[in-house]
Parts: structure tokens; sequence; C-alpha cells
């Protein structure tokens, strides 16, 4: 089986690292596969890719922003591309996100209309079926928006200074119709829910959870403390610490916990953070953020737009429970016994949570339990079970 896999990015982020997951498990199995992918560099060893080059990114971007045009720009770079899949020939394409300033999903998905190569399309966010935004909610009567609901809204990922997002929910409606033998993933059962109230409702929409690799995390080696030990160390991890991953929850609090809890941050952040808070500008050695996760008394969540966190699952998988909002699927990680999920913006709530929390043998246990669920080989059985069954209806 000849797999490509079409992402933003390679071997970064949440994304990136699952199509790299992807890739190893079916070159493992035999197979041969390809990433294509957007921006970034590929450091790994794996056969990849490049869409488009610096240039044609930062014009896209320029595009994006001027003119409200995510997602329409990058026309050589994707026409480039349509060769490339010419000559790999795959049997089968996995994309995950399309956008991100890399593709024309216009050229794109016209090719493969007219090709009928089976397809399999991870989302990791509603962008494909909103006007503008990566993540949006429902209208008071519970429908989703088809144009931005607000004037912050084109403000959010991807920025534009004008507002074309009910022409492009238009455009992305016919333009991702009538995809033959597709089937669409989604890592929650969250965003499966909401997939099949948009124009994506005619076609097979099935959950399969992320998942990440539980053989690093190992037993403890070295147990080296964030802080002193008397104290409850309470720890916080994105990528890029923004308003939608709720930073201003966390700073809120810092200021509102006595010096009995230290707080470790990891991750970009550009606001300044309280003196006492421990900052660690993102790190890409999964050895350390492990011994961080399984140092702390509790890892806490408090985003306000998520699918599937992959934060939590590594939390658990470290043997520390975690405390979320409930938003999107992030909730749908934990149960009673690996920590709380709190409503929404309560930030009274959390805090009783962060008090009242105990991590123990027993505790860390069940965390470690709950995340087998999520090991990365599940993931990966999953979506080579998926593209043989799609492959079979060819």
């Amino acid at each position: 089986m000849k797999v490509l896999l079409i992402n933003s990015v390679c071997g970064t982020g949440s994304t990136g690292k699952i199509c790299v997951d992807l890739y190893n498990g079916l070159t493992n199995l035999g197979h041969n596969c390809c990433i294509a992918y957007g921006r970034g560099d590929n450091k790994s060893n794996i056969n990849t890719y490049k869409i488009g080059n610096k240039l044609e990114t930062l014009l896209h971007v320029l595009e994006s922003r001027l003119f409200d045009n995510h997602g329409f720009a990058s026309r050589k770079a994707t026409e480039d591309f349509i060769l490339f899949i010419e000559e790999y020939d795959p049997d089968i394409i996995n994309l995950h996100n399309v956008h991100g300033y890399y593709l024309n999903i216009e050229i794109l998905f016209e090719y493969l209309k007219k090709k009928n190569i089976p397809l399999v399309w991870t989302f990791h966010d509603a962008w494909p079926f909103s006007g503008h935004a990566a993540y949006i909610d429902y209208l008071e009567d519970k429908e989703l928006p088809k144009k931005n609901i607000n004037f912050k809204e084109r403000f959010s990922y991807p920025k534009s200074f004008i507002d074309k997002s009910a022409i492009n929910w238009e455009k992305k409606k016919r333009i991702f119709s009538n995809l033959n033998n597709c089937t669409i993933v989604t890592p929650s059962n969250w965003l499966n829910k909401m997939t099949k109230n948009s124009f994506f409702k005619c076609y097979d929409i099935i959950t399969i959870n992320n998942g990440i690799d539980l053989s690093r995390y190992k037993e403890k080696t070295e147990d080296y403390s964030i802080n002193e030990k008397s104290k409850k160390n309470i720890l916080a991890v994105a990528n890029v610490w923004e308003k939608r991953k709720g930073l201003d929850d966390v700073i809120y609090f810092c200021n509102n916990l006595d010096n009995n809890y230290n707080f470790t941050i990891v991750g970009g952040v550009k606001k300044k953070l309280p003196s006492s808070v421990t900052h660690i500008n993102r790190t890409d050695n999964v050895d350390v953020l492990i011994d961080l996760y399984k140092k702390a008394d509790v890892f806490i969540n408090p985003t306000y737009q998520d699918n599937f966190p992959t934060t939590n699952i590594e939390s658990l998988a470290a043997g520390t429970p975690v405390i979320t909002y409930d938003t999107g699927g992030s909730g749908e990680i934990i149960d009673k016994n690996t920590g709380f999920i709190v409503k929404q913006g309560s930030r009274s709530d959390f805090i009783e949570k962060i008090v009242s929390i105990k991590k123990d043998k027993n505790v860390s246990e069940y965390c470690k339990s709950r995340a087998l669920k999520y090991n990365k080989d599940v993931m990966v059985n999953s979506y080579i079970k998926l593209y043989q069954k799609n492959l079979d209806k060819k």
C-alpha cells in the first residue's frame, strides 16, 4: 500500500508528530509512505515532499491578511505538488490540516475529484467547515455559523484585515462537496458531532483518538525537582501560549494561590509572567518534558479552544492527574479517577480543584492505566484498517 500524508508541518506540533507516527507505523509494516508538508524543516530521516517555499508562504500570509484569502493562495506551489502526486501515484491519500499558508484548496480538490483517489481526511479543528476561524462555537439556535459572528473573529487565526467569511464558507462548501470515497476522521467525539452538523454530514465520519508513544514514559530514572518538594507543583504546557490556550487563567491562578503552590509554564509566552513562575520557553527534549510531567502534582489545561489535546494524554502517561475546562474534546481524555473537568471560565471552581486534588500512588496508576487507551499503536492500527477499507471500496 502506498500512502501519501498531507499536513501543514512534519514532525513538529501535535499534527506533525501524528503524521510521523503514522509514517513509522506504515513503513514498519512494509508499506510505502511519504509526508507532504508546507512549513518548517523535516529533521527526521523519512521520505518527504516540501510544498512551496518560504517566499510562497509569505505571499500566502499576505493574501490572508489583506484579502481574507486563506487557502486560496499558493497557486504555483499547489500545481507543482500535483505534479509530484502524479509521479508518486499513491493508492490512498490521508489529508490532515490543509490550512496553514501552503495550499490552494480549490486547485488541489479539483484535481482530487478528477483522479478519484481514495481519501481519508483527518480534521484537527473546524477550519474545513467554517467561514474563517479554526475554532468555532454553535450559535444560540444550535446551528453552526456560516460567517464571522463578531468583529474580532477575523483577527483570530488566520488573521485578516477584511471579512470574506460568508463568501469563503460558500466556496468551501462547493469545493469540499462530491468527494468520492472519502472518510472524515475526528480525534474527538465533540468534533465528530460538530462535523455531522456541518455540510460534511453526507460523508462517513468516524472518531480515531490521537495517540502518543507510551514507551518513552519509562520509570523515572533521576528525580530532579522543579522547585521545593514541600510545595504542590502545578504544570501547564502549550506549544505557544495565547488567549485561547488559557494563559490569562493560568496567570490568575498563580496570583490567587499562596506560596504553597509552585507554577511551571512550558511554551512560548509573550506576556509578562508573575515573578514566582518558573518559565521554560518550549523544549524539544521529550525526556525533559516527561520528567516535568512526572514531577508535577497536577497538570492544568484551562483551554478555551481545543479539539483533543495530546498534552492531557502526556500528563496521564506520566502518572499525573489533569484539570481542564469542558472545552471541545479536552474532557473526553480524563475520567473521575484521573482528574477534574471544570465549566469553561469558572476560575474559582478551577482553583478549588487545584487545592483539593491529590496525587498518590493509586492516582498515578489510574492515570497510567487510562493513558493506555491512547497508545499511538492503537491509533496507527485504526488508520491502517481504515486505509485498507477505503481501498477495498475502489
